[in-house]
């Protein structure tokens, strides 16, 4: 299959964010294969994972991506964790037209009982009253097609619901009242998308670039000592520059050190 006429950037994968600064995975291979002069897809599928892997380790230890999701807990108090979830930052609830952020408690008792051999909430458990002191501000996020900004969430008191982190099963357990049974979630993402929306940022694409290039080198029965050392340093290098650029003030973080340097004195 020829990829002679196949058009590099492919823009309807992006459905929900029209944001120039982000690339999908298969704009990352075709990239990489026009650079190498390839112009077949017998290996798309191959550089397509290699790009996918080097895209969760950058998240891991760099890009840092964070996701917010709004998700219902089934009918046992139990919500999964997002595939592409590495670890929470922050559990909510809606109520009232606020959003309290929980407490966490691992010695929560599972509040269940068997009924015909089905497990279901025990309708005898406690729920919690919701209270309020503090609270964080949630990433910014689109929710279907509409941009949530600023969302603001209350931290709870004493008397609020509690959620359990069971990282073995990779779930949620919740207690207390949730109304509606829904959450709002906020997390660190591996960045892959099980739906194949997975979307790059620019300031990652020379790295995984470099990164294929380094690991299908390293993969090659016949590759050279030298050419294996040459792509690897290509690709610590790229990498320096994306840590670079992420680690640059943006233009409000410097108008605020600007403002922050200057001091009220009499007129001459």
């Amino acid at each position: 299959m020829s990829i002679t006429n196949e058009v590099i950037e492919n823009s309807s994968i992006n459905k929900t964010q029209n944001n120039a600064s982000l690339k999908s995975i298969r704009y990352v291979v075709m990239s990489y294969l026009n650079r190498k002069g390839q112009y077949t897809l017998s290996n798309y599928k191959r550089l397509e994972q290699i790009a996918l892997e080097g895209l969760t380790e950058l998240n891991l230890y760099d890009l840092e991506t964070v996701e917010v999701a709004y998700l219902t807990m089934n009918e046992i108090g139990i919500i999964p964790f997002p595939s592409d979830m590495v670890d929470y930052t922050k559990v909510g609830i809606p109520s009232g037209g606020r959003i309290y952020t929980l407490t966490v408690n691992e010695d929560i008792i599972e509040p269940r009982y068997s009924k015909c051999g089905d497990e279901i909430f025990d309708p005898n458990h406690n729920k919690a009253n919701l209270d309020t002191t503090g609270g964080y501000y949630f990433a910014d996020h689109f929710r279907g097609n509409r941009y949530v900004g600023g969302l603001y969430g209350v931290s709870g008191g004493s008397n609020v619901a509690y959620v359990k982190i069971d990282r073995q099963r990779r779930q949620f357990l919740f207690e207390g009242n949730v109304p509606r049974s829904e959450i709002i979630l906020e997390y660190i993402s591996t960045g892959v998308k099980q739906d194949g929306s997975t979307m790059v940022p620019t300031e990652a694409l020379e790295p995984l670039r470099r990164w294929i290039d380094m690991i299908v080198t390293e993969n090659t029965p016949r590759a050279s000592e030298s050419a294996i050392a040459r792509t690897t340093r290509a690709f610590e290098v790229a990498l320096e520059k994306m840590r670079h650029f992420i680690s640059l003030p943006t233009a409000d973080e410097y108008r605020d050190k600007f403002y922050e340097s200057l001091t009220q004195g009499i007129k001459r």
